[in-house]
């Protein structure tokens, strides 16, 4: 992949969130707008129609330079597929030939040429579609296999934190519209709708109504991200030319990692964090040679060996971050360089992590680094266990840090953490992934 600045690359996510939810909004109002015209063999051909056309457009972004989050637009494709397939299966209900002496025996046979009412169909499916997704949170299936395929959402920087937030937040907003939908037209249904025809109320409460909310929701969505921009471009200092460089070292001795002191950083105020960071002016690519000179200018130790982790983008979203292990042989050979700082065991870290205490970055780090090796030493690349004992976990000590034979810039390693067989339904959901996702993914 070709490099692209990170204002360049926020501005892209921030646009592509939008788009999606006109594509989602759109989708989704089509059908609840053509059901007062079409006959019940030919709506579900509409609605499978844009199935078709919301896996074109997911196979599209797949191919681009880098690919935008299609959460939403998935969960609109499945929605629409589960959808058509009861506007079919009531299509078949109602063939007389089949099914006459029903009609006739349930009184179903006066309203046999009615259209569908299509809101009653998509938003109960939507509802519970988005409801799902919002207690899946970040770790759905969809989110970890495109972190798989694509590493623009996988960590833990501005980029990471804007996609999984505001999908969560368009994703709520859909549960919320569905339910309402749902509550409102059911209720209508139930006591004021007479199975004859449809008036002017049915027309506003079945189409009219549904319709102006997703079209109300667009403009809300196209007010929000506008502010969004305009908050990051605030915000950030020297907009649009403040691109850099910042490299990243844990230094790591006798299965313990160099921070800084942690009484003098709370006296501060400031987070717990390694002591040795690099920022470098705006620099597309810097290799391992280049950043192990840098680091033996600013520490003094001569005898280390430098891994390469893995790349992110900071906090801010301004710059690339790229995170290094050193490895150095004894601690004494650290505390006679110009390094300084306290010495912590990984159960020490994890324990300030959870409490808060550590700097974004250096959480970020840890746990990247404590999942990826987990889900490397428990599973094979495709998630199977690697031993015949359900929910082992193996053991996590930095002194064996540098024999980790595991690719950390592999986000693969993250969706097999949270997607793997100890998981409830893995297989099912493999045929899904494999029959029905790979379509669009």
């Amino acid at each position: 992949m070709k490099h692209i600045e990170p204002v360049s690359l926020t501005k892209r996510y921030i646009n592509g969130l939008f788009v999606n939810w006109i594509i989602s909004c759109g989708a989704l109002a089509l059908p609840i707008l053509l059901s007062p015209f079409l006959s019940k063999q030919w709506l579900p051909m509409v609605v499978l129609g844009e199935v078709l056309f919301l896996i074109s457009f997911m196979r599209a972004n797949r191919m681009r330079n880098p690919p935008t989050c299609m959460r939403v637009v998935y969960m609109t494709s499945s929605v629409l597929i589960f959808s058509s397939i009861l506007m079919i299966a009531f299509s078949l209900i109602h063939v007389k030939w089949l099914f006459g002496d029903m009609l006739e025996e349930f009184g179903m046979e006066a309203h046999r040429h009615l259209p569908y009412l299509t809101v009653l169909i998509i938003c109960p499916i939507l509802a519970l579609s988005a409801l799902w997704g919002v207690i899946a949170g970040g770790r759905s299936s969809f989110c970890l296999e495109m972190r798989s395929q694509y590493k623009f959402a996988c960590d833990e920087g501005f980029v990471g934190q804007l996609l999984r937030g505001e999908t969560i937040y368009q994703i709520r907003t859909l549960l919320y519209i569905g339910a309402f939908l749902s509550l409102v037209d059911w209720l209508y249904y139930y006591m004021a709708f007479i199975n004859v025809n449809i008036n002017t109320p049915d027309m506003l409460m079945f189409m009219i109504m549904p319709v102006a909310i997703f079209v109300l929701s667009v403009v809300y969505m196209a007010i929000r991200y506008y502010n969004i921009w305009g908050q990051y471009a605030a915000i950030s200092p020297d907009f649009g030319k403040m691109q850099s460089t910042e490299l990243r070292f844990l230094v790591i001795a006798e299965g313990m990692m160099l921070l800084n002191d942690d009484m003098e950083s709370l006296s501060s105020g400031k987070p717990i964090d390694t002591p040795t960071v690099i920022s470098l002016s705006n620099t597309n690519y810097i290799g391992d040679t280049e950043a192990g000179r840098r680091f033996e200018a600013m520490s003094g130790i001569k005898d280390f060996r430098l891994r390469y982790l893995y790349v992110s983008t900071s906090v801010a979203g301004a710059s690339k971050v790229v995170h290094y292990a050193v490895f150095v042989d004894t601690i004494k050979a650290v505390e006679e360089s110009k390094l300084k700082g306290k010495w912590y065991n990984a159960l020490h870290i994890s324990r300030m992590e959870k409490e808060g205490i550590v700097s974004p970055a250096l959480g970020a780090e840890f746990r990247r680094i404590y999942t990826v090796t987990m889900a490397w030493k428990t599973y094979d690349y495709n998630g199977k266990r690697l031993y015949p004992i359900k929910n082992y976990k193996p053991t996590f000590r930095l002194k064996d840090f540098g024999e980790w034979n595991v690719d950390y810039d592999d986000p693969n390693w993250l969706n097999i953490a949270y997607n793997n067989e100890d998981r409830f339904m893995f297989r099912l959901r493999g045929l899904w992934r494999k029959y029905v996702r790979s379509i669009g993914c």
